[in-house]
């Protein structure tokens, strides 16, 4: 929307040259874009990510976390990351993947994370509006005590409160990440590879994944920009492995009328299948797929 500043990350697969190509759809409009870190070609050299079942690690609003509650402009603090999520993301993680969400914010400003110990970076991990819940995926280094540093800044000595829902981490005995060229794999506006509806309050749909977009037979994880469009209420999707119990986490959120987008990075659940949860309203889903793990 004209005005907004919205962030996303981006998983690209570097074409010629050492080059990636951005396009601008209508309107004049500024970009920036900060680098997180870049994947190895063939034999793996680097660590590999191990997807798991998305887990709250921090809500501001109830005290998980236990860093305290809203932040204030200016203000940085320490979250534990590693080990977390009942031992699901252990000791030895070197990076950990989080959906991280800002949450009533009461002025323009961003968000920016980062490893504990090491000094704040010239960047930002989402940005903020009045009132507006903003989501995006983060890939960060695990920090000194197994720790990542978080810091708000809003106009007028603005408020927030953070949401951080881990979705899985790096390091040994990972699988490779393979980038794609991104393909659609599913869109309920059209009625591709899902029934042509939106998707109706507290509506969960099973999406294929394995064997569609260049997914192959053996992936564990996949890469996936999820867009919600044309939204007639307030809301959140929520998107898990298929089979496993809907986890108290959010992938993105919405308010009426809005189009916004999240890169997810999940495990796949039974079948090699993602489940989809929409919370309120009536609102359209898709989803082009950017990426896998083997």
């Amino acid at each position: 929307m004209a005005g907004d500043i919205v962030p996303n990350l981006v998983l690209a697969r570097v074409g010629a040259g050492g080059k990636i190509r951005l396009k601008n759809f209508d309107g004049l409009t500024n970009a920036a874009a900060d680098i997180v870190g870049w994947f190895d070609t063939g034999a793996k050299k680097g660590d590999g990510f191990t997807g798991i079942t998305p887990t709250r690690l921090l809500d501001t609003r109830n005290g998980t976390g236990d860093i305290g509650g809203h932040f204030t402009s200016g203000e940085s603090r320490d979250l534990k990351v590693t080990p977390s999520a009942g031992g699901a993301v252990p000791a030895s993680a070197t990076a950990v993947v989080l959906n991280v969400t800002a949450v009533n914010p009461t002025g323009n400003g961003y968000v920016t994370v980062w490893p504990a110990g090491q000094a704040r970076p010239l960047a930002s991990s989402l940005n903020t509006q009045p009132g507006q819940t903003r989501p995006n995926l983060v890939v960060a280094k695990v920090g000194d005590g197994g720790k990542l540093s978080l810091f708000t800044y809003g106009d007028g000595n603005g408020t927030v409160d953070l949401v951080a829902d881990v979705v899985g981490y790096f390091g040994t005995g990972g699988g490779n990440v393979v980038g794609l060229d991104p393909q659609r794999l599913f869109d309920s506006r059209t009625g591709q590879n899902t029934p042509k509806a939106p998707f109706g309050p507290a509506e969960s749909r099973t999406i294929q994944v394995i064997g569609q977009g260049g997914v192959p037979a053996g992936a564990t994880a996949v890469v996936l920009n999820v867009t919600v469009t044309d939204p007639n209420y307030t809301g959140f999707v929520t998107v898990w492995p298929t089979g496993d119990p809907m986890p108290v986490a959010s992938t993105l959120n919405y308010t009426f009328g809005q189009t916004v987008p999240n890169l997810v990075m999940l495990k796949l659940g039974a079948g090699g299948q993602v489940s989809l949860y929409n919370s309120a309203g009536a609102a359209n889903l898709l989803a082009d797929v950017v990426g896998y793990v083997t």
